[in-house]
């Protein structure tokens, strides 16, 4: 089974999908393969005009604040980023 289809399940992207499909399926892999995650989703709840029309992707807004928590997890677990 590849990825896209364990996660998504041939169900549209949705809040549901999201907490019941994709969130768990990616933890169990990275928790198989022994990587640790940074869970975007939850750092993006309760931010207002971050996404899309869509409901689903970053607008730029979006993708400036998930640089900054990605590199912000990231120097806690590896130091300085230049």
């Amino acid at each position: 089974m590849k990825f896209g289809q364990m996660c998504f399940r041939g169900k549209d992207i949705n809040e549901e999908n999201l907490y019941f499909g994709v969130i768990p399926d990616i933890l169990r892999v990275a928790k198989d393969l022994h990587l640790p995650v940074i869970n975007i989703h939850y750092w993006m709840l309760g931010q207002p005009g971050l996404i899309q029309g869509d409901g689903v992707h970053p607008n730029v807004k979006g993708q400036a604040f998930m640089a900054k928590v990605v590199a912000a997890k990231l120097k806690k677990v590896w130091g300085t980023i230049k």
